[in-house]
């Protein structure tokens, strides 16, 4: 064969090669993967802690720790190999008032996602190509439905106990503070789940920033809210 001929033969080659790898569906998740979605469904007690724990600024005064819970049916509402949808409903025992709460969207090897970009504003955009092979996708949803915020990572089982970490992206500020809070109108945040016996962890390591067209800057502090459900 020519130098020519081969040439061709490989650049041909090769487009059939990326034009395979481009339509071959996305790798199945391992069950582990699944399995831990899939365990925080379930009815359980919930307590949620919000502490601020590293002051950022001189003129900061830390604000005080917050603590609330309640009550909290977790229904799964969707769920094929590469997306599981989990609706949260509080209950109020007392009246038997069911009322819904926020909802978290899984999706495995998602190509985009959505970002919080400023205020009451997101954007549909792609996930970091390095993140998608073998990733989870986890976006939350207010209560009236709209994005609250989105991460990718992947599912961690060592030693018996299953760790999904996010990678770090922002959010707006949480429902408690949004009326109350002036001195900053971002959180960039990092989200953990943890599967434990009888329940199950959310972490979150927040940092309060004030963010404008030069980019962000710390307001005020660190935070660490955190909720189990056992």
């Amino acid at each position: 064969m020519k130098p020519q001929a081969t040439a061709l033969a490989l650049t041909a080659l090769l487009a059939s090669t990326a034009a395979s790898a481009a339509t071959r569906p996305p790798a199945a998740p391992a069950a582990a993967d699944r399995a831990a979605i899939l365990a925080m469904q379930g009815e359980y007690t919930v307590r949620f802690l919000f502490d601020e724990t590293v002051v950022l600024r001189p003129e900061y005064t830390r604000k005080d720790p917050k603590r609330s819970g309640g009550d909290e049916v977790v229904v799964v509402v969707e769920d094929t190999p590469t997306k599981i949808v989990l609706q949260h409903l509080l209950l109020d025992v007392k009246s038997g008032h069911v009322i819904k709460h926020w909802r978290q969207d899984w999706m495995y090897e998602a190509p985009q996602r959505w970002e919080f970009a400023a205020d009451q504003t997101w954007r549909l955009r792609d996930v970091p190509a390095d993140r998608v092979a073998g990733g989870w996708t986890q976006c939350v949803f207010e209560v009236s439905d709209a994005p609250r915020y989105c991460g990718t990572g992947r599912w961690d089982h060592a030693n018996g106990t299953s760790t999904w970490t996010s990678d770090a992206g922002w959010r707006p500020l949480p429902r408690r503070e949004y009326t109350t809070r002036e001195d900053y109108n971002a959180l960039a945040a990092i989200n953990r789940h943890t599967i434990v016996p009888g329940g199950w962890t959310h972490e979150q390591d927040n940092r309060k920033d004030i963010r404008d067209a030069t980019g962000p800057s710390p307001a005020a502090s660190s935070a660490r809210p955190a909720s189990t459900t056992t």
